[in-house]
């Protein structure tokens, strides 16, 4: 993957170099390319803006499946205060899947890459420092949620009414998290940051989801987060 993108960069400036060239045999070499040459840079080019938004979309994607799980924990707080029981065995994926999927997966990728860069690029750097509290807070109500839930597993008891309202404030704060990286953040990154820039961010998250956490780590969560959505 490195190899591929090191040579779309390169292939692109030497493309632009060529065609800025006022040297007359470069500029008769540039206008005698052949149609497939021709081809071939469009395809090249085409590659480098699809890796330009490769890193947003992944966030992207990322988002609309930690909100399934969001639903799914939304939907469990309402039926622990309709009902007064606990589905210890939902909230345990709830909370398997927002320490893993979410925090190891998806924020690693947002705080050790694409806010770095965009801090560099002097974007937004207000919104980060709030999306990257809302991330502590975030880890803070899954434990609380987790804390009540292995009490609930072992000793059933009256903490129903403080774990539905930590996966509702959970939900609460992640929807509204969600909300500004994908409204304020991603467009800035998409607009303010260059492709070579991009292309180490990408780099980056290669690195969280395929070397550190395996491959397939993407899949299972997904997977996971189908059984919570089509949990009653």
């Amino acid at each position: 993957m490195k190899k591929h993108i090191a040579t779309l960069i390169i292939s692109s400036v030497v493309a632009t170099a060529i065609a800025g060239c006022t040297c007359p045999a470069r500029q008769a070499q540039a206008h005698s390319a052949t149609p497939a040459a021709e081809s071939t840079q469009n395809k090249q080019s085409s590659d480098i803006q699809m890796n330009r938004e490769a890193p947003v979309k992944v966030l992207s994607k990322e988002h609309r499946a930690t909100e399934i799980v969001l639903n799914a924990a939304e939907q469990e707080a309402k039926n622990i205060r309709t009902t007064g029981k606990i589905d210890t065995a939902k909230v345990d994926k709830i909370i398997k899947f927002a320490r893993n999927f979410t925090d190891r997966c998806h924020h690693a990728k947002e705080e050790r890459y694409l806010f770095p860069a965009l801090h560099k690029a002097g974007q937004h750097a207000d919104t980060i420092a709030v999306v990257k509290a809302e991330h502590e807070l975030g880890r803070d109500l899954v434990n609380m949620i987790e804390t009540l839930n292995r009490k609930q597993a072992a000793v059933p008891g009256d903490q129903t009414g403080q774990l539905a309202q930590h996966l509702q404030d959970f939900a609460d704060l992640m929807y509204k998290h969600i909300e500004k990286e994908d409204n304020i953040l991603w467009p800035a990154a998409h607009n303010s940051l260059t492709a070579e820039q991009l292309d180490k961010v990408g780099m980056g998250f290669y690195t969280v989801e395929f070397v550190e956490l395996g491959e397939g780590f993407h899949h299972k969560y997904h997977q996971l987060a189908m059984e919570l959505k089509s949990a009653k």
